[in-house]
């Protein structure tokens, strides 16, 4: 494999009819994949001479849509998911409509822990907290154990051209949101190296959830 390369994590497969059992994991499973799926690359980067790559040198960046953001948040921040040297293995971050501080709806302030079906209570900040190792919060947006200015957060600005549910969706979200995620919940921020809270990088775009 050339060091210089695109890989999908084609997480959600195994929650597919098509493809796999039809069953959602819960999200620490899919950060675990991501964990494997990293020191994979790795071993088969390395193990090119054309690379010219050690282990100890070998980097990768992670870009990720929606609930992908916060797989990668739970592989980084959580230290019972994972390892370390997969962790230590991630240069930078790129989000584009991750809520990363929960989804909330015009009826229902948060998304309820109680709604289990699919993967919905994934973005419930209760237990949002749990897999992302952070005290329970309304603010679930916080990044520890990866440096804040190393993440950078896409925000997607235009509710009206996303059309899933019928329009449903965007209606519930509202018009200051992506039509699923609200600005106010798609960015991150987190202690720098002096302690003091660090803004993560980010940028406004007029696109739709769905790009």
């Amino acid at each position: 494999v050339p060091y210089r390369c695109i890989v999908i994590h084609r997480y959600y497969d195994e929650a597919s009819k098509d493809f796999g059992s039809s069953d959602t994991p819960p999200i620490e499973h899919f950060a675990r994949g991501l964990d494997k799926l990293i020191l994979r690359l790795r071993e088969k980067v390395c193990a090119n001479p054309k690379n010219g790559i050690a282990p100890a040198d070998f980097r990768v960046y992670l870009v990720a849509h929606s609930m992908g953001g916060l797989v990668c948040r739970a592989f980084l921040q959580n230290p019972e998911i994972g390892s370390k040297e997969a962790r230590q293995a991630v240069d930078k971050v790129f989000t584009y409509a991750t809520p990363h501080n929960g989804i909330d709806m015009r009826i229902v302030r948060n998304i309820p822990g109680w709604l289990t079906f699919g993967d919905v209570n994934n973005f419930n900040r209760e237990r949002m907290a749990d897999y992302l190792a952070l005290p329970a919060s309304d603010d679930v947006s916080v990044v520890r154990n990866f440096p804040p200015e190393r993440i950078f957060n896409l925000v997607g600005t235009n509710a009206r051209d996303y059309t899933v549910a019928g329009g449903l969706s965007s209606w519930a979200a509202g018009e200051a949101s992506d039509g699923l995620v609200r600005i106010e919940n798609a960015t991150t921020h987190g202690p720098g190296p002096d302690g003091q809270d660090v803004t993560s990088p980010r940028a406004f775009v007029h696109r739709s959830h769905s790009g």
